[in-house]
């Protein structure tokens, strides 16, 4: 893996924010090989930013960290003030490093994901929320953290790093179903009805009565040109009393939209 537009020149830390590394078989599947990172500094570069982008909050932020380089909160604050002067890269890694200090503390996982659903930061929310559901030790998990993880999950499809931050083998680690859904709704705001459909019936065979089954069938249904169809599965949700609250606003909001 070289620089390309310099062949054998190292990376320039201060001006590189992130790379990637793609390996191109020409057809030829490949089952082994090597990857050299010539310039290995890159990979333990400070979440810092440039002097013109610190903010007062993430200068207040950073000295918190210098003061309390163990707490997790501290770095949540960082990765908080990162994420509202719309630096998201350095917002994930302060998020990261929070939550490999908080260990296996729902607690603090639940709490940072509330904070992030007040941003509308999804990906980020789901990452926490994922982690509180994981940090139950095989316990019940509780209904309102199911709750706040599906809505996360299912919104978080529509960004454009989700796939980055928030894998679909990830979330299948902790609920299958919800895996497909999010596929599923995935490639139909990528144009893909027949994709997203195939993982709809996925889920479907595995959980039909999820809510969220239903939702995206809806969502799917209108993109086909099926109104009265579409129409139909969302009054299903709407006159459901179980059905979770942020459900219940979506289907209101497809209803209005589509009369």
């Amino acid at each position: 893996a070289e620089w390309e537009e310099n062949p054998g020149t190292p990376f320039p830390p201060k001006e590189v924010t992130g790379f990637s590394i793609g390996l191109s078989t020409e057809g030829t599947e490949r089952t082994s090989g090597m990857i050299r990172l010539d310039d290995l500094a890159l990979l333990d570069s400070p979440a810092s930013a440039p002097g013109d982008n610190l903010t007062a909050e993430i200068q207040d932020a950073l000295k918190g960290v210098d003061q309390k380089p163990d707490d997790p909160f501290a770095h949540l604050r960082l990765a908080l003030a990162y994420w509202d002067a719309g630096q998201s890269r350095l917002a994930y890694v302060s998020l990261a490093k929070a939550a490999d200090l908080a260990g296996g503390d729902a607690g603090f996982f639940m709490r940072a994901g509330n904070r992030f659903v007040e941003r509308e930061a999804w990906v980020a929310a789901a990452i926490m929320y994922q982690r509180a559901v994981l940090a139950q030790a095989g316990g019940e998990i509780p209904a309102n953290l199911l709750d706040a993880y599906h809505e996360a999950v299912y919104k978080a499809v529509d960004r454009r790093d989700v796939l980055l931050y928030l894998p679909f083998a990830g979330i299948a680690n902790v609920d299958q179903p919800m895996a497909y859904i999010a596929e599923g709704r995935f490639h139909l705001l990528r144009g893909n009805n027949v994709k997203a459909r195939e993982f709809l019936e996925r889920a479907r065979q595995i959980k039909p009565t999820l809510p969220e089954v239903t939702l995206l069938d809806a969502e799917i249904s209108f993109k086909e040109g099926n109104q009265e169809q579409a129409r139909g599965l969302l009054d299903e949700l709407m006159s459901n009393p179980d059905t979770p609250e942020w459900i219940r606003a979506l289907a209101d909001t497809y209803l209005i939209q589509n009369p």
